[in-house]
């Protein structure tokens, strides 16, 4: 077993066996309290790790704010032993009843609870097999099926005739005229028309309608709520817990890795840089901003573990924005011990220390870089979350940057999403999100199923939630300020970093994956040392590697 360390400091997740203990405990008394029969015995039935663990997660867990990755996945904390839980009914001297001889009501609630935890098993281990298959590096066997899965997804989603097209197109058009009439009204303090305006609005979409009805439903409601002045208060209501379950959330975030290539591409490409980057070192330090869920690293950890002669020694600092909670670190906790399971699993050293707080606000001392560590900086699509307000000198934004180019990382991997509504007007802001939300909104529309509650969870996440901020929240409340890859690039600079060339090699693979196995909209190259990714000739990603002027 290797040695799992958690540094034990003021903002820095803790994971003790004394933790795993008390979890298991909790995950007994749920149960308990769901059917009194329910008790842990040494001749229990055991419930396997990853089950108990997600488990634990439906029970007790909401979603909260992840504002870094290009969707919000659930929180899935993994505990690291089994739990034993006994279904059996028992008399009063411990002994079992046999079918035969119990009363009609102790043989139901027996057949009751065995179907309860069969239910709950069976659900905890089909979602412990989705959060591998979106996390860990799949075999090479396996691309044939799912690229035979994308295929089978065009045919089902794709295919109008030529008639029903150019209606949709009238729809689109007519639609899209109403809702920047209903901004405009809004923009110039005429309330009363843009409350008409939106009940046209809303007679022509719905959020289970084509793309351009959802749509029109989700900046219907951002309108609305600008109107009312609630953007803020659902906004944070919309952060801290999910429509949807958390196994519908699970499922979501793998139709999301299966029909869309965005995220997935983003890890495979960074995950092989920064793999190839650390060669030969025996300790290495990730220091990552916007860890989110961690969804990134099981399969670079997956990857150490096969290094001839041993894992080198592994810590990963994890960095999130505060959360809508009374507790802002408890979802990069989570992850940590997520992150702690998967090195069990594949025999890694472990460390992890996490904070969540304002970025601008992080310290060098904080990160607590040690002499001897082979350290890379990763930052995934969550910068554009930080404020861009300018001072006398800097920003927030540069101000991460300085401390990212003060900790002098071997490589500093970037992602942005390449947004242009960051205006400080309103009427230019909203017409730059509607024509970024319509590329989304017609992704969806293609590659996903038009019943799928996938959908509506993927759209919740990613169109429902940013456009309610973008398009209700002004002032520090609006945390949705994307602008242009290649506007970042003169910050960069000047903060002292210079561009890594793209490794060719894996660039390829990856417009190889894009090519077989995802829509032919998606579209992946490279375009002045960048790696973009979008839909339909519009690009909505950047990513790019970077090192110190100095190395």
């Amino acid at each position: 077993m290797p040695d799992m360390l958690m540094e034990d400091e003021e903002d820095v997740g803790m994971f003790r066996e004394e933790d795993i203990k008390a979890k298991e405990q909790s995950f007994k008394e749920v149960l308990v309290r769901e059917d009194p029969d329910f008790t842990g015995t040494s001749q229990a039935r055991q419930v396997n790790t990853s089950a108990a663990a997600v488990l634990e997660t439906l029970v007790e867990s909401s979603p909260t704010q992840n504002p870094g990755n290009i969707l919000a996945p659930p929180t899935v904390l993994v505990a690291s032993s089994n739990v034993e839980v006994d279904y059996s009914l028992k008399d009063s001297k411990g002994k079992k009843h046999c079918h035969e001889e119990a009363s009609t009501a102790e043989y139901l609630e027996e057949t009751q609870s065995k179907k309860q935890v069969t239910r709950y098993s069976e659900e905890a281990s089909n979602l412990s097999e989705i959060l591998d298959k979106v996390t860990l590096c799949p075999p090479e066997e396996d691309i044939a099926s799912h690229t035979e899965e994308s295929r089978l997804q065009e045919s089902v989603a794709g295919g109008s005739s030529g008639k029903k097209v150019q209606d949709q197109r009238k729809h689109v058009v007519g639609l899209k005229r109403l809702l920047h009439q209903c901004a405009l009204a809004a923009s110039s303090g005429d309330d009363l028309a843009a409350k008409e305006i939106l009940n046209s609005i809303r007679l022509q979409s719905s959020p289970h309608g084509d793309a351009s009805q959802r749509l029109g439903h989700y900046m219907a409601n951002a309108i609305e709520a600008r109107l009312y002045g609630t953007g803020s208060t659902l906004y944070a209501n919309s952060c801290r817990m999910m429509e949807s379950s958390l196994a519908d959330t699970l499922k979501a975030y793998e139709a999301y890795f299966t029909a869309v290539p965005f995220q997935r591409m983003s890890n495979i490409f960074a995950n092989k840089a920064i793999y190839r980057q650390l060669t030969g070192a025996n300790k290495v330090h990730i220091v990552d901003f916007g860890i989110s869920y961690g969804f990134q690293w099981p399969c670079i950890i997956q990857g150490f573990s096969a290094v001839p002669g041993g894992s080198p020694n592994l810590r990963i600092t994890g960095i999130d924005f505060p959360e809508q909670s009374p507790l802002p670190s408890n979802t990069v906790q989570k992850t940590g011990s997520n992150l702690m399971n998967y090195c069990r699993k594949f025999n890694v050293p472990f460390q992890y220390n996490c904070m969540a707080r304002k970025w601008d606000s992080i310290q060098f001392e904080d990160l607590k870089v040690k002499e001897g560590e082979r350290l890379v900086v990763n930052c995934m699509y969550s910068l554009r979350q930080v404020s861009d307000e300018i001072g006398e000198d800097s920003g927030p934004r540069d101000t991460v940057l300085n401390l990212i180019k003060k900790i002098n990382p071997e490589m500093l991997v970037l992602g942005f999403l390449n947004g242009n509504y960051n205006s400080a007007f309103f009427t230019t802001r909203f017409r730059e999100a509607l024509s970024h939300f319509s590329t989304l909104s017609d992704m969806f529309e293609t590659t996903l199923a038009h019943e799928e509650k996938s959908r509506l969870v993927l759209e919740q996440a990613m169109l429902a939630k940013a456009a309610m901020n973008v398009i209700a929240c002004e002032g520090a409340a609006r945390v949705e300020r994307p602008e242009r890859y290649k506007r970042w690039i003169p910050r960069i600079m000047k903060a002292g970093f210079v561009q890594i060339p793209l490794p060719k090699e894996i660039l390829e693979e990856i417009e190889a994956k894009v090519r077989l196995q995802y829509h032919q909209k998606f579209f992946v190259r490279e375009e002045n040392n960048w790696m973009v990714q979008g839909w339909n000739g519009r690009v909505l990603y950047g990513l790019s590697l970077w090192k110190p002027v100095n190395q």
